[in-house]
Order: C-alpha cells, then sequence, then structure tokens
C-alpha cells in the first residue's frame, strides 16, 4: 500500500455502500476512477514543468488506491516518497491543504543554486560537481554566477540565490476537477450493474 506525502482523496460515505454488493461495485467504481485521474495528473505533470528533474521526479511517482476506512471507501492519488516535497510546491499547497500562488524557498547551506539554460539537459536536477572548470563571478546585475570554462570561451551554468520564488503550477487538483462529473458517472454506472444483479428473476 502506498503511504502518500501529497494526496488528493475521493470518498463515499457508508450510508451510501452499507449493502454487500454495492461496497464492491464503489470499489470498482473508485479505482476505475482513480486511475483515471492518476494518468490525467502524469500528463499535467509532464506539460507543467519545464525542469526534467521535478517533471520526471513527480509524474513518476504518481499512484492511486482504493481502501476500506471503517465503513467509508476512499479513493487516494498523490505522489510518494521524495518528490512529494517539491510536488507540494508545484501544486501551491502546503501540508495543511492551504492553497498559495506561490512558495517561497530560503537557503539550507550557503546558496541555493539554480540551473541556468546551459547546465540542463541531463534528465536530472544537476549539480555543480557535474561540471569541471567551474568558477564564481558576480554579474553586472549583481547576481552571483557559477560559470564554466570551455574552448570557445565561459558560459553560465547557475545562479546562486539566497531565496527563491516558485509560482504554482497545479497538477492534481486540475487532474480531480476534470474527472468529478466521470467519477459520478462511474459510481452510478457500477452501482445500477450491482443493484441489477441483485434482483431475482
Amino acid at each position: 500500500m502506498p503511504l502518500f506525502d501529497f494526496k488528493a482523496e475521493v470518498k463515499v460515505n457508508k450510508l451510501l455502500v452499507g449493502r454487500k454488493k454495492l461496497r464492491a461495485a464503489t470499489f470498482m467504481a473508485l479505482q476505475i476512477s482513480s486511475n483515471r485521474v492518476a494518468q490525467f495528473a502524469r500528463t499535467n505533470a509532464t506539460k507543467n514543468f519545464k525542469d526534467p528533474s521535478p517533471s520526471g521526479g513527480i509524474k513518476d511517482n504518481i499512484r492511486s488506491e482504493v481502501v476500506g476506512e471503517g465503513a467509508d471507501v476512499v479513493a487516494r492519488i498523490g505522489v510518494v516518497g521524495k518528490p512529494a516535497v517539491y510536488a507540494g510546491v508545484q501544486e501551491g499547497m502546503d501540508k495543511k491543504g492551504n492553497t498559495r500562488t506561490s512558495t517561497t524557498i530560503k537557503k539550507k547551506g550557503p546558496h541555493l543554486t539554480i540551473p541556468l539554460s546551459f547546465a540542463k539537459g541531463k534528465g536530472r536536477r544537476p549539480k555543480v560537481s557535474d561540471f569541471t572548470g567551474t568558477f564564481t563571478r558576480r554579474s553586472k546585475a549583481g547576481n552571483l554566477i557559477i560559470f564554466q570554462k570551455i574552448a570557445e570561451g565561459i558560459r553560465p551554468l547557475f545562479v546562486l540565490k539566497d531565496q527563491v520564488k516558485v509560482p504554482a503550477t497545479p497538477f492534481l487538483r486540475p487532474a480531480l476537477g476534470a474527472n468529478l462529473t466521470f467519477i459520478l458517472s462511474t459510481l452510478k454506472k457500477e452501482w445500477d450493474k450491482a443493484l441489477k444483479m441483485g434482483k431475482k428473476p
């Protein structure tokens, strides 16, 4: 069972799933629906994030599950593992479920190392240690830049910041919102099937 660090939930109340066949039908409907929502979320994550590291880390760790919690049936769609921290930033939501338009990330060490275009393209978040011939200089705008010396001259690799503001680019909430009608229609379809099967000829 996945342990979701960042998730959305769809809960069907016990009053609606009291009968055994309806409960089984609810599990089926939510499994179908949560798989669809998870796929939409993966598509959004791929489309929204330009940096290959967070997009790959998030989309490859989106999971769904359906569980019974007491008499309720609950579907969870979310991100597991280390990418869950970045998922909350991208979604624009904190651990308490409060939404925000952006998140300010502050340095934990000397500086935040923000990769520039020349440093990207390795399929993961690049590190300064990936490059040789690097040195640090302050730009005319006053920013600290890590450059790399190459045969053609020098090129900027990273900018060093004390903090950076990351705008929210939601991927999970839009996926859930786009599928609300599908979830309800799938529940109705599976419940209708279960009730018809339960009728005596």
